[in-house]
């Protein structure tokens, strides 16, 4: 194997490999591409392509499968990678096209741009390596890609009651994403911005369906009255409804429509009283009654009526599962005895130390990862307004 043979196997081997090693949320993308091409053996034709990556609003990496099949008879594979940004990128990829004559690889080089997502447009470039009947190649192909058919929609985990897995381990998001119209006139980057925040709260929202679904069945295996069973389940038609709400306007934001996929709890033994009045206490009354307060506080310097009256319900909602978590701990104590509340007492006062050490830390810069200006859906980052 010659040496450019050798780089072009190279590099295309690490850029199929790259997007294993971005830590961003994964996804499959397919599309549709005619392409004009001129040089030694010129032609047209039409071909697919199918992508799979790793991104987030701001861009990504991207392994890239093409097949083109050309008017002279002709095919193209090439396999290979592609980087992007908002709206635009570089594929580099080894490529072979094969006839009757024979066949002629070639590093392909191909910079694009996409229009909303799905309108893509790109230069094409092949260095043929080695002897071949069509020699190099120029070109241009257009066509309609959809970037998101299948992906991961995890962007991160906030407060409130995330649903874990084993060893307590916080379960992703995934689903279906499509391109969709913008529909905020703000400038790109704080449109990305915002709507990653909001596809962040969207995914939380969307797990905790399967956390409430999940402490309802708890609290009946448990012999809970029937009241608190009745309230967790009308806690995750809550949760529902908040992470309709929250993609909606991250779609909005990001130009892109979601469709969640069922977040499955799985089956898991009912917990000790203990550990549910402790789970209860951290997750519920400490993470729900926080989202509460934020949701509040952001409602209130909100500018924009949709991000507003969602975070308006989400503020209510978000306090009664609260009281609900309050309401839990109080019947496990309750129904566990002195066990239940050492156990209790126990993790108040591990939380009023980790609260006097979070206290005497150094305050964040505001618009950091804590800034707190996650849910204001009509700001750009900048300082945290004080809870009502």
């Amino acid at each position: 194997m010659g040496a450019r043979k050798r780089v072009a196997w190279l590099g295309g081997s690490a850029l199929i490999a790259s997007p294993a090693l971005a830590d961003w949320p994964p996804y499959i993308g397919g599309g549709y591409v005619y392409s004009q091409v001129w040089g030694d053996a010129p032609t047209s034709g039409h071909g697919l392509e199918l992508t799979y990556g790793q991104s987030d609003p701001f861009g990504g990496l991207a392994a890239v499968l093409q097949h083109d099949w050309y008017l002279d008879d002709s095919t193209r594979l090439a396999l290979g990678g592609q980087v992007n940004g908002p709206g635009i990128g570089l594929e580099l990829a080894w490529s072979r096209r094969d006839d009757d004559r024979g066949t002629t690889h070639g590093i392909q080089v191909a910079p694009f741009a996409t229009l909303m997502g799905t309108v893509y447009v790109s230069g094409r470039f092949v260095f043929a390596v080695g002897d071949g009947p069509h020699g190099d190649e120029r070109g241009f192909a257009i066509g309609l890609k959809f970037p998101y058919l299948l992906g991961d929609l995890n962007v991160g985990f906030g407060h409130g009651r995330p649903l874990r897995g084993p060893g307590g381990r916080p379960i992703g998001v995934r689903g279906v994403c499509l391109p969709a119209p913008v529909r905020v006139a703000l400038d790109a980057p704080t449109r990305q911005a915002l709507g990653a925040a909001w596809l962040e709260d969207a995914r939380m929202e969307h797990a905790s369906v399967a956390t409430f679904e999940r402490l309802a069945g708890w609290l009946g295996a448990l012999g809970a009255p029937e009241a608190l069973v009745r309230e967790a389940r009308r806690a995750a038609a809550d949760e529902r409804r908040h992470a309709a709400a929250c993609f909606d306007l991250a779609g909005g934001y990001l130009g892109r429509r979601y469709w969640p996929t069922p977040v499955e709890a799985g089956p898991t033994a009912p917990p000790s009283l203990a550990e549910l009045a402790v789970d209860s206490l951290v997750e519920g009354c400490l993470g729900e009654g926080a989202a509460a307060l934020e949701a509040r506080a952001a409602a209130a310097a909100a500018t924009e009526e949709g991000p507003r009256r969602a975070l308006a319900v989400i503020a209510e909602d978000e306090a009664r599962h609260a009281a609900l978590a309050a309401h839990v701990v109080a019947w496990a104590e309750q129904r566990g005895g002195d066990g239940v509340r050492r156990a209790v007492a126990d993790a108040r006062r591990r939380l009023r130390l980790r609260g006097r050490r979070d206290r005497s830390a150094p305050t964040p810069p505001a618009g950091g990862p804590t800034g707190g200006w996650r849910r204001l859906a009509s700001r750009p980052p900048g300082p945290r307004p004080a809870p009502a």
